[in-house]
């Protein structure tokens, strides 16, 4: 992994927890996926029967650029968990059941 792929998923986790990038879940079960000005698409995901999350960038014609696993930087971890919270709106979610059981 080079400095770029660093700094890459440095900026994705950041722009994620910042709201400004949004992710939503692929028809594939535990993955997750957004568009980066129409120009790549990057993807987290959690294969099943593996405890560590993947990382990947492709370009337009789906070819894989980058791949990088939590083994590698456990960014790729936080990251998975920001575009889970982003796709399944949590937060929006936690506010409202905080709301329930607060009452009026």
């Amino acid at each position: 992994m080079t400095e770029k792929d660093r700094e890459l998923l440095q900026v994705l986790f950041d722009a994620s927890s910042s709201g400004r990038l949004a992710w939503q879940e692929t028809a594939k079960k535990g993955e997750f996926t957004t568009s980066l000005e129409g120009r790549f698409n990057a993807a987290v995901a959690r294969p099943r029967g593996d405890a560590g999350a993947v990382f990947e960038l492709r370009d337009l014609e789906d070819r894989l650029l980058l791949r990088i696993w939590s083994s590698d930087s456990a960014l790729v971890d936080d990251l998975y968990e920001l575009a889970r919270r982003s796709a399944f709106h949590v937060d929006d979610a936690v506010e409202d059941a905080l709301r329930l059981l607060r009452g009026p």
